[in-house]
């Protein structure tokens, strides 16, 4: 799985040497973001951190996705979830139990591309560890 995280340049300096799954928050809670779409990360960055925008892309083995406890939601359900957190001020709290929540981003009125939110620590030392290829683009 190929997927992409829009972040500010001194964010990727310490993203390279360590991702920490309880650094973030987002629409579905407390974990790391990646997306399918490297436009999508490009304006995340671009949107949030200007001239100091960066990306960076992440090369997950798919036999390694095979082997996480994933929860898979559908516009509707990752919407409602996205309502509930906010509404209960949990975004940077929130978590699933499993190791990835798969889903729409639902921050806009269309669903334009998937998120995965990478959640528990066996997830976290999945993309730390040496199987993960990790670059800046």
């Amino acid at each position: 799985m190929i997927s992409f995280h829009g972040t500010s340049e001194l964010n990727l300096k310490k993203i390279l040497i360590k991702i920490d799954i309880n650094f973030g928050g987002g629409e579905l809670g407390m974990g790391f973001y990646s997306g399918e779409h490297l436009f999508e990360a490009k304006n995340w960055a671009w949107n949030k951190h200007k001239r100091s925008k960066s990306v960076l892309k992440l090369e997950v083995p798919d036999s390694t996705i095979d082997t996480l406890s994933i929860n898979l939601l559908d516009y509707s359900t990752a919407n409602i979830l996205r309502s509930t957190l906010r509404n209960n001020n949990q975004t940077r709290t929130y978590t699933s139990g499993h190791d990835l929540i798969w889903a729409p981003i639902v921050g806009t009125s269309k669903s334009s591309s998937d998120q995965y939110k990478w959640e528990s620590d066996i997830s976290e030392n999945l993309l730390n560890s040496s199987s993960v290829i990790k670059n800046e683009i």
